[in-house]
């Protein structure tokens, strides 16, 4: 039984114009692009391209990301040279990171039963609490203008909406000009952020 199918370039989309390449190393038949010269095989399963679909992709230019594997996190970075866009992503949440001051060492083994308590020691360190100092720095200077809350339940509610803000709607320049949100691959349009006229 003679099996037909439809070959096309997987790059240029060429269908008509190929030369048989030999067969790849596990015996599939490889055929070359008279267009652009390139080498495929088309009964080959796909395993490795659903390997890489696994990767979250670019929240900026939509390639692929390459993976970058470190002791406590994963580094996920744009396979696009001009786009080099990058973020990082915990390998477990079973770890609190915290900076030298011996006061948290009680209060993490009393909430966090069993994590892992990682302590900066340096700027430099492969894993530091940078981020959440950043946001206590920004949150601090945001919320000295209230004057103080009128209620336990409108702080909640401030705070709440100050941190939607802060991950949601408020570009940041460490991201290249993206939100967390964005990075994390969620996208609002800009009528949903006027929703939420919150300014820092």
């Amino acid at each position: 039984m003679t099996k037909s199918y439809h070959i096309q370039c997987p790059k240029c989309n060429n269908n008509h114009s190929f030369y048989r390449y030999g067969k790849d190393p596990d015996g599939y038949q490889k055929y070359l692009c008279r267009t652009c010269q390139h080498q495929f095989a088309p009964e080959r399963p796909r395993a490795r391209e659903e390997h890489r679909r696994k990767y979250p992709p670019c929240p900026v230019c939509g390639n692929a990301f390459l993976h970058h594997d470190h002791e406590h996190y994963s580094n996920y970075r744009c396979g696009d040279k001009k786009c080099n866009h990058s973020f990082f992503e915990w390998k477990s949440t079973d770890a609190v990171v915290s900076d030298c001051y011996s006061a948290y060492n009680i209060p993490v083994k009393s909430v966090f039963h069993g994590a892992r308590h990682i302590r900066v020691q340096s700027f430099k360190d492969d894993v530091s609490n940078n981020l959440i100092e950043c946001f206590n720095k920004q949150f601090k200077a945001w919320y000295k203008t209230k004057q103080g809350f009128s209620s336990f339940e409108s702080a909640n509610n401030l705070i709440s909406m100050f941190v939607f803000f802060f991950n949601f709607v408020r570009p940041h320049s460490a991201l290249n000009g993206l939100t967390p949100a964005q990075v994390a691959g969620l996208s609002l349009s800009t009528r949903k952020k006027r929703d939420f006229p919150l300014i820092a």
